[in-house]
């Protein structure tokens, strides 16, 4: 049975979600308002990172501090880029949107407590939630990405990763957008993902573009 304790928001919003989690009987759920600390140990932390705005990453931190060994999903309606990194590196494993559909929520807390990582596509450009498997993004992927990517590879994964389209890509790039997706197929192959989501989610779990490069 899964311990998970809900941070946060309304009191609408965490006795929605906390009925959610425990029809399912795999999972006993304890609240916490903002400022208050619940005795016990938690195998997941879901938090409303929405209501704390650009703070969000500094509650992630203080909620870490106090739930140490618990996996943190975040859910919230936007973020930057550099927050998303910094919150991946931290040791934040899920992020989703406020209305995210109920079964969504559902996998995100199964995937986290087993130690996975859950990206919203919608923090990417995209539409779903996907998973990024168990170890994709620890120390050691960071020789594994350098080995297996060509130059061009890296140069397309860069831009990938800051979410442009790959026509834009191509432009980008003075190739043409088959080329690109060539490219895309090889990359994807050689980095063990399932498409150009988990790739950015690789790339951005590793820290690979602050310096705008992959090197």
């Amino acid at each position: 049975m899964l311990r998970v304790l809900l941070v946060g928001g309304g009191a609408v919003w965490r006795l929605g979600v906390k009925s959610l989690l425990e029809k399912t009987g795999e999972a006993t759920v304890s609240l916490s308002e903002e400022e208050g600390t619940v005795e016990g140990k938690f195998d997941v932390v879901v938090f409303d990172a929405a209501s704390s705005g650009d703070r969000w990453v500094e509650k992630a931190l203080e909620i870490q501090r106090k739930y140490s060994g618990a996996a943190l999903v975040a859910v919230l309606s936007r973020s930057t880029r550099d927050d998303l990194i910094l919150a991946l590196e931290t040791g934040v494993r899920g992020f989703v949107q406020p209305g995210t559909d109920d079964g969504i929520l559902i996998d995100v807390v199964r995937c986290v407590a087993q130690g996975n990582a859950f990206v919203s596509r919608a923090f990417l450009g995209g539409t779903e939630a996907v998973a990024l498997p168990k170890g994709q993004h620890y120390p050691g992927l960071e020789q594994k990405l350098a080995q297996r990517l060509t130059e061009r590879e890296k140069e397309i994964l860069d831009l990938l990763t800051r979410g442009l389209a790959n026509k834009e890509i191509a432009q980008a790039l003075f190739i043409t957008e088959k080329t690109v997706k060539n490219h895309l197929y090889r990359m994807f192959k050689k980095l063990g993902v399932q498409g150009r989501t988990q790739a950015a989610v690789f790339a951005m779990s590793l820290g690979s573009h602050k310096n705008k490069s992959l090197d």
